[in-house]
């Protein structure tokens, strides 16, 4: 029964990760069989973005709720050109305290194409003990912007 539960445990926390994409799998599989069976209890429900969301808009709002008091919870965009997470900062901010209703907003800047957004819940009492979450979001050209932007351009030429 343990087996089966690091096995779920393991697999939940990479499959989101695309084989060229690195999830810091550390996070996870470094862990004692002890550890890793209360990542299987979320410490937050991510509501938005759902996984392969697309957008049309560089501003983003990731959004969750959780059951628990004393929850923080970080978030890191994948960067491509250096292979690596990084956080991302809100407002001075790179983690955050979610308060007494249970429910967390943030709003951030996303590049154009894919982008990797993780997200690291733990208990501010226990942070050693992380669920870790990554999800893909798409952000494509805004075709609305582009036509608008080529009217403006050619009513500029013929003025």
């Amino acid at each position: 029964m343990l087996v089966f539960i690091i096995m779920v445990s393991l697999f939940a926390a990479t499959s989101y990760a695309d084989d060229d994409i690195p999830l810091d799998k550390a996070e996870v599989a470094g862990q004692s069989a002890e550890t890793q069976e209360k990542v299987i209890e979320d410490f937050i429900t991510v509501t938005r973005p759902e996984d392969n969301e697309t957008t049309d808009n560089r501003l983003f709002v990731v959004c969750g709720v959780t059951k628990y008091e004393g929850i923080i919870v970080e978030l890191k965009k994948f960067n491509f050109r250096d292979n690596k997470y990084e956080s991302i900062t809100v407002d001075g901010e790179s983690s955050w305290l979610i308060g007494d209703g249970g429910f967390f907003a943030k709003e951030i800047e996303l590049d154009e194409g894919v982008n990797r957004i993780k997200f690291i819940a733990y208990k501010d009492a226990e942070p050693e003990v992380k669920q870790v979450s990554v999800f893909k979001v798409m952000v494509k050209k805004n075709i609305k912007k582009q036509i608008k932007d080529g009217m403006d351009n050619k009513l500029i030429n013929i003025i």
